[in-house]
């Protein structure tokens, strides 16, 4: 099978862990990236100053991440895309070769199942960590989470992609739905009050057109029962907002050789 393989820049590799730092339990780190496929170079030809300033602040924090990890459906296949929402980009787990075109379409029609589910959010994360230079682990999380929870170490920073709602304004990307501002200004509060469960319990409720889907994965593994969060910026571009958060084990959180917090401090958004 032959893939025409876009240039990318060169992946910095990790630093191998030690079998102790590999058995490790406890608290982990996050850093909460936007979602949207604008986030990414060449996908809107005609896109604003305020997106190309947030493409640099992401890629700028994945860069200073010592060991990301993206938490993956362990049923995700092998090619992780774009496809399911009309953009043909995707990225090949195995060596995070970035595909496009024709050889994305040849990719998808040959190594994905048709029952399979896109994660576009995961497909976002993987292309910017490739157009920032960054190779992540892929940690494979199932049903309970147990395996996963082992595999990430003690100095692993979990990448979550965020996709907050397009729907909470009537000039917005799509069909303003009451209440959804209310809900995504609570969520926003309850991210920045430190505890998993206040964001369960939002989370849990109805936040329209919004993808939180790796964040509980997060909370669900190995997130800390508090933590300090920090926003490092973002932008509101066509009425849909774009936050990057670091979240950091509070001092109080942290347990066995789980990571220690980060200076930061609480925010609003």
């Amino acid at each position: 099978m032959r893939y025409r393989i876009r240039d990318r820049p060169t992946v910095r590799p990790h630093v191998a862990r030690d079998a102790d730092d590999a058995r490790a339990v406890g608290p982990v780190s996050a850093l909460l990236v936007p979602a949207t496929p604008l986030l990414l170079t060449g996908i809107d030809p005609g896109e604003p100053a305020a997106m190309r300033h947030l493409r640099a602040l992401v890629h700028d924090a994945l860069r200073t991440v010592e060991d990301p990890v993206l938490l993956v459906d362990s049923s995700s296949p092998s090619v992780l895309g774009l496809g399911g929402i009309g953009i043909d980009r995707g990225v090949r787990r195995a060596d995070l070769a970035v595909l496009e075109g024709e050889a994305y379409r040849t990719a998808i029609a040959r190594e994905v199942p048709v029952t399979t589910s896109g994660d576009h959010a995961a497909a976002v994360v993987l292309l910017a960590c490739v157009e920032a230079g960054v190779a992540p682990r892929l940690v494979p999380v199932g049903a309970d989470g147990a395996e996963a929870e082992h595999a990430l170490g003690a100095s692993a920073t979990v990448i979550v992609p965020l996709d907050l709602s397009a729907a909470t304004h009537p000039d917005g990307p799509l069909a303003a739905v009451a209440g959804a501002d209310g809900a995504e200004q609570r969520f926003l509060a309850a991210l920045a009050g430190g505890t998993p469960e206040d964001v369960r319990t939002v989370a849990a409720g109805d936040l329209p057109a919004s993808d939180l889907t790796h964040l509980r994965r997060w909370c669900a593994v190995r997130a800390p029962r508090s933590w300090t969060a920090r926003c490092l910026g973002g932008t509101d571009v066509h009425h849909v907002r774009y936050r990057v958060y670091t979240l950091d084990p509070a001092p109080d959180a942290r347990t066995g050789t789980g990571s220690g917090a980060r200076t930061g401090r609480r925010v609003r958004s």
